[in-house]
């Protein structure tokens, strides 16, 4: 997700059904973290979010924090303010949830950073000059996600 400096956004995570066990549908709880930045819980709530549910945010003295557990049948709303420059990483903190998929990357003022050093790790054989969408990809998945 591309951010420019100063962009304020916000974000629903809504926690589906995972899959059945013993006949019956079941859900999992996830811890969310994102790197680089704290965030506002601008609410909570259980079963589906809908537009409606923006009504009854909490925007007077939202919860500020880098981390928070998504409950089984539930959604979260985020804001995020993009003030701190770079790549920062939204994601479940269960390490194999994460590699399934459940991240994001946020491409923050990227056009603004510095260059690339010429000894920046990477997984792989390609040294790219410049931060992209692409090498974020590339590196996340030649990784395992890690």
């Amino acid at each position: 997700l591309k951010l420019n400096k100063g962009d304020v956004i916000d974000i629903v995570l809504q926690n589906f059904a995972f899959g059945i066990s013993g006949g019956r549908t079941i859900s999992l709880t996830h811890p969310f973290h994102l790197h680089g930045h704290f965030f506002w819980v601008l609410g909570t709530g259980i079963g589906d979010w809908t537009p409606a549910d923006e009504a009854n945010y909490n925007l007077a003295d939202p919860a500020l924090v880098d981390t928070y557990t998504l409950l089984p049948w539930a959604w979260i709303a985020i804001r995020v303010k993009a003030d701190n420059p770079g790549l920062w990483l939204l994601h479940c903190h269960i390490q194999h949830h994460a590699h399934e998929g459940m991240k994001i990357a946020l491409l923050e003022d990227i056009e603004h950073l510095p260059p690339m050093p010429h000894d920046f790790p990477v997984c792989g054989p390609r040294k790219p000059q410049q931060w992209t969408l692409n090498f974020v990809n590339e590196q996340c998945n030649s990784c395992g996600g890690q």
